[in-house]
């Protein structure tokens, strides 16, 4: 299997990343779509929505008199939930990728117009970078999170940050996530290094210019990049298509 970043090589950063073989995990609250790791609560909680809630977040032996406060006023407990529930979405970090390198709305809207690449890894090449793969979910509708209530926070975290709507189905989306606890590990950086046998192939697009190409191989071979394999997009006579043929 492969996954596919596509990357616009006009910006700066984006060409230091390649050098040091690093991908950017985002602040989900960054993102463009703003329904994308922002499903609606739950417009009310129940009582054990309250316990849940509260043996989760405090100690095992929880006075009687701390559970009848926060049943009794659930419009606390629903302001307490959406704080942690915004705490833990925005420290965590997301890599976005696909698992196709030929959508021609993908390299229109996030390879500058053709003009970049797409870089493509092999993920059994590093699986300590490409774990918790996740692929997400398109929907006309979804089910609001229940996040005070939930009995595994995790897999609600990740049904929040992995459906969006069918409008973006043809992104085929596949999510790294990186929790709170690995950005910590990293000091607070979103950029992660991934070992260089994890990219196998690259895909200059229809619009890349020979000074880019030459300059994208140049960066390759100088930075350790020895095992990859390049391709050049065409265009499928007749068809709204591209196909790639590898350069030699």
């Amino acid at each position: 299997m492969q996954l596919y970043k596509y990357v616009d090589i006009s910006k700066s950063h984006n060409i230091e990343a390649l050098k040091n073989s690093q991908l950017w995990f985002a602040n989900p609250f960054t993102f463009n779509d703003p329904f994308d790791c922002n499903l609606d609560e739950v417009e009310t909680y129940s009582e054990a929505d309250a316990i849940v809630f509260l043996n989760r977040n405090t100690a095992s032996n929880i006075e009687q008199t701390t559970i009848d406060f926060t049943v009794n006023n659930l419009c606390i407990l629903r302001e307490k939930a959406l704080v942690r529930r915004s705490d833990n979405i925005s420290k965590s970090g997301v890599l976005s990728l696909s698992n196709k390198c030929d959508v021609l709305l993908m390299w229109a809207h996030y390879a500058n117009s053709h003009t970049g690449i797409a870089l493509g890894f092999t993920p059994e090449n590093d699986r300590s970078f490409f774990t918790h793969l996740l692929e997400v979910e398109y929907k006309e509708k979804y089910t609001p999170i229940n996040y005070a209530g939930c009995t595994d926070v995790d897999i609600e975290i990740n049904r929040l940050l992995t459906t969006k709507h069918i409008d973006w189905e043809y992104e085929n989306e596949i999510r790294v996530i990186k929790t709170p606890p690995k950005i910590r590990a990293n000091n607070y950086s979103r950029l992660f290094e991934y070992t260089k046998e994890a990219l196998t192939d690259i895909y200059f697009g229809l619009k890349t210019t020979q000074q880019d190409i030459e300059k994208i191989q140049n960066i390759c071979a100088t930075h350790g990049f020895g095992q990859l394999r390049f391709h050049q997009a065409q265009k499928v006579h007749g068809e709204f298509k591209l196909n790639f043929s590898e350069m030699v």
